[in-house]
């Protein structure tokens, strides 16, 4: 397959990118929080969305469920980005699971995946 898709839940606050965070480890799903070729620990939304411009990328990478992965970019507070690994995706059961975590990710804003 191409590139992975993007997808974002558009018009999102700091509180948004902290309820995302807060679901994942609700949630008790399988994570990696990296900035550049470091991985610390997952810090809260807000420290992560008030880096400088120039700081290194960051990155959440989720597991909701066996074979599938979402790839959370924190590039703006005011837009929840992440991406699908359509390749990880082989049947329905991932499908379901994909698409179920996407609405999961709709915070308070209307998500549109």
């Amino acid at each position: 397959m191409g590139a992975l898709p993007d997808l974002s839940v558009p018009d999102a606050t700091v509180e948004d990118w902290q309820t995302v965070l807060e679901l994942v480890r609700a949630r008790e799903w399988r994570w990696q929080y990296s900035q550049g070729d470091a991985v610390p620990p997952l810090p809260p939304a807000a420290e992560v969305l008030a880096r400088p411009p120039e700081a290194e990328t960051v990155s959440l990478r989720v597991r909701p469920a066996p074979g599938v992965l979402a790839i959370f970019r924190f590039v703006s507070e005011i837009e929840v980005d992440f991406d699908v690994d359509l390749r990880e995706l082989h049947g329905k059961k991932e499908t379901t699971h994909s698409a179920n975590s996407c609405g999961r990710s709709g915070t308070n804003s209307a998500s549109r995946c």
